[in-house]
């Protein structure tokens, strides 16, 4: 969605949790990224478990943003212990524990993106 819809309504994106294992089918590294020419917030769990979705990967999205006039990539730390299935919502993809510190967080950078 964030490379095919240009819809000038749009005045960013943000990617949360993202597939970033480029062996991974669809994985978000391996897409045209540079067709995405507004705000890119990457905002990742360092703990994030999920094989397709290692925080050491997110950096490739960030080198794909080369027309992103802004770019930040937020990897976080802290929550509580997940309960759920590795790579699942109730799992450090889902911010576990600290769902209403990545809400602020990105509701702020939406409102003032910047690097």
């Amino acid at each position: 969605m964030a490379i095919h819809v240009n819809d000038p309504a749009i005045a960013g994106r943000g990617l949360t949790s993202s597939v970033v294992r480029r062996s991974t089918p669809g994985a978000v590294p391996t897409l045209d990224l540079q067709a995405i020419q507004v705000p890119v917030l990457v905002y990742h769990h360092a703990r994030n478990g999920c094989k397709h979705c290692q925080a050491s990967d997110t950096p490739a999205i960030l080198r794909g943003l080369a027309r992103a006039p802004v770019k930040k990539l937020t990897v976080v730390h802290g929550g509580t212990y997940p309960v759920g299935d590795e790579g699942a919502d109730q799992d450090w993809p889902g911010f576990i524990g600290i769902e209403q510190e990545a809400i602020a967080q990105i509701t702020a950078w939406i409102q003032t993106p910047a690097p």
